[in-house]
């Protein structure tokens, strides 16, 4: 899991290798505006190129391109106050078959 998807106080939840990648859930300590913020500057620091984004406050979306991996970062309001719920999925694009990854896990 390369740190720049885990912000100070992050906790990893679940990981797991997928298609030439990952597939991961992770809990901050951010709401989803702040942690919106941090994943746009951390990709970006990490070379990633932002291909799409979302934001509908509650969740927001980012689809990434990075050579020959795409990626897709959502981020969920938690139950917990100011705090969310991220799920990153990082793909080798050839294994992906068109599209975008999906951002959670349960698609």
């Amino acid at each position: 899991m390369p740190p720049l998807f885990l912000p100070d106080g992050a906790v990893l939840t679940r990981a797991q290798r997928e298609r030439g990648g990952f597939l991961a859930a992770i809990n901050v300590t951010l709401g989803v505006q702040d942690a919106l913020r941090y994943y746009r500057r951390a990709v970006n620091d990490g070379g990633y190129e932002v291909i799409q984004a979302d934001n509908e406050g509650f969740e927001a979306e980012l689809y990434l391109r990075k050579g020959k991996f795409l990626a897709a970062v959502q981020i969920r309001t938690s139950k917990c106050d100011d705090e969310s719920i991220v799920f990153v999925n990082v793909v080798d694009a050839a294994r992906l078959g068109g599209g975008l990854p999906s951002p959670s896990p349960s698609q």
